[in-house]
C-alpha cells in the first residue's frame, strides 16, 4: 500500500516525489505513481526511485492519499477513465467531485 499515489508522473510530480524522498517525509517504498506515458513513468522511477504501475486500479484503492497531478485540460479525461475506482475510493459521485475540482482550479 502506498501512503501517497501520484496520478501523473510528469516533471512537476517528479520534482514533488523527489523532494518528498530527499527530505525523508516518506521513503520511496511509501510512494507509487502512474502515467499514461510509459516514458514519463520510466523517467519518474529513474529520477526518484519511486515505483510506477501500469494499471492503477489496485494502487488507487490501496493508497492512503492520491495526488492527481495532470494538466488541467486532462483532468476530466483522467477522472472519467478511472471513474469507477475514484467513485468507490472517494465514495462520492464523480460529478460532485468534478465540480469541486473545477472550483479549486478557478
Amino acid at each position: 500500500m502506498a501512503e501517497l499515489f501520484f496520478m501523473g508522473t510528469g516533471k512537476m510530480e517528479t520534482a514533488i516525489a523527489g523532494g518528498i524522498v530527499k527530505k525523508n517525509v516518506f521513503n520511496g517504498n511509501d510512494l507509487c505513481g502512474f502515467d499514461i506515458s510509459s516514458a514519463a513513468a520510466a523517467e519518474f522511477t529513474k529520477t526518484t526511485g519511486v515505483c510506477t504501475v501500469s494499471d492503477p486500479a489496485a494502487a488507487i484503492a490501496a493508497s492512503s492519499a492520491i495526488l492527481i497531478a495532470v494538466k488541467p485540460q486532462m483532468i476530466t479525461v483522467a477522472l472519467e477513465q478511472f471513474k469507477e475506482i475514484f467513485t468507490k475510493y472517494l465514495k462520492k459521485d464523480l460529478k460532485e467531485l468534478n465540480f469541486r475540482l473545477i472550483d479549486l482550479l478557478e
